[in-house]
Parts: C-alpha cells; sequence; structure tokens
C-alpha cells in the first residue's frame, strides 16, 4: 500500500483532532456549540472551519504524497481559498494575530501524532516547511483582512464626520460648476452630422 492511500486512511482522525484543536481554541460555551452543530445553516462558523481543514488536510497529504506541486511545498493556490474561508471569519473576531493563526501551527504535530509512523525522514522536513507555508499564508490573508477592516472603519468614520458637520451647517453642499468641455471634433477630417471621413 502505498503513502498516499496510508494517510488517506487516517484522514478522518487528522479531521477530528485538527478541528477539536480549532475548537478549543474558542471559549467553552462557543466550542460546546461549534462541536454540536453540524449543519451548515445553523453553523455556518463550524461548517466553515470544517471544509477548509478537510481541503488542506486533502492538500497537504497529496504534497507529503508527491502529488502536489513538484518542489514538494504546499499548492498555494488549492490551499488559499481553504484557508481564505478560516482566517476571515477568526479575523473578524475577538483574536489577538496570534490566537487567529495559531491553528495553521497545529497541524503538524497533530499529523505527526497521527500518522508520524508512516512518514520518513524526508516526509518529516517536508511537513515542518509545510507547515511554515500555511502559516506565511495565513499571514497574508489576515493581514489583508485586518486592513480592509481598518479601510471599513475609516470610510464610516469619515461619513459620520461628514453627516455631524453638514448637520451642524458647518459644511455648506454648493452645486457644482458646469465644466466646458473643449470641441475635440477634427474639423479637416470628420463631418459633424454622421462623423465620416470626407
Amino acid at each position: 500500500m502505498d503513502l498516499h492511500t496510508k494517510l488517506l486512511e487516517n484522514r478522518s482522525a487528522l479531521l477530528s483532532r485538527w478541528f477539536e484543536a480549532v475548537v478549543q481554541t474558542y471559549p467553552s460555551d462557543t466550542a460546546q456549540f461549534l462541536r454540536r452543530r453540524k449543519d451548515a445553516f445553523a453553523n455556518p462558523v463550524g461548517a466553515s472551519v470544517r471544509e477548509g481543514l478537510e481541503g488542506i488536510i486533502d492538500a497537504l497529504i497529496d504534497s507529503l504524497a508527491g502529488l502536489g506541486p513538484v518542489d514538494g511545498s504546499l499548492d498555494r493556490e488549492r490551499v488559499t481559498p481553504l484557508l481564505d474561508r478560516i482566517v476571515r471569519i477568526r479575523a473578524v473576531q475577538s483574536f489577538s494575530s496570534r490566537d487567529a493563526l495559531i491553528f495553521t501551527t497545529l497541524a503538524g504535530p497533530i499529523f505527526l501524532d497521527v500518522v508520524g509512523n508512516l512518514l520518513g525522514d524526508k516526509e518529516r522536513l517536508q511537513l515542518e516547511g509545510l507547515g511554515r507555508d500555511l502559516l506565511f499564508l495565513a499571514f497574508d490573508i489576515y493581514v489583508g483582512c485586518r486592513e480592509k477592516l481598518w479601510e471599513i472603519r475609516l470610510k464610516d468614520e469619515q461619513r459620520r464626520n461628514f453627516l455631524l458637520l453638514r448637520r451642524a451647517k458647518l459644511i455648506i453642499e454648493t452645486e457644482p460648476e458646469p465644466v466646458e468641455l473643449p470641441d475635440l471634433r477634427d474639423s479637416d477630417g470628420l463631418d459633424d452630422d454622421n462623423h465620416q471621413e470626407r
């Protein structure tokens, strides 16, 4: 039996362990809710996290078995949207940046604990590299999300300030002055009525 098949046999154990580790980063009442509710409509956060982790595990398994990118690195194109759905949620929750991204560092130890006996030295080193790539990619996504949040907050604050100033009649809105545009028609090459060359 090849390595890929052996790793796939442990896929559900990897997923349940990693999902549980992520859930434990939440307060206890939230963690209980995330564990209990399997329905995507009743628990969209839990469903997004589970689906994202599942896809990332598949990408990690493929990379370790030599089915990913040629150099054995993380398939960023495949993993980015999966990681994005988890990081985007954690970026708007009340986590510090460290706590928001800590779930990425849990993957390596869980893999080693569950399937470490199947991995040789080469795969173990590769797993370390994949874990680093996962963290760096998550950090890029996190920073982008936080920047977007700050932009939204800044625009909202600017809008509120403008409305307050307008309400206090400290800003007078005037009609814009009409702008006279130059005549750009070519007088020697085009007919003004049908724009055909003479």
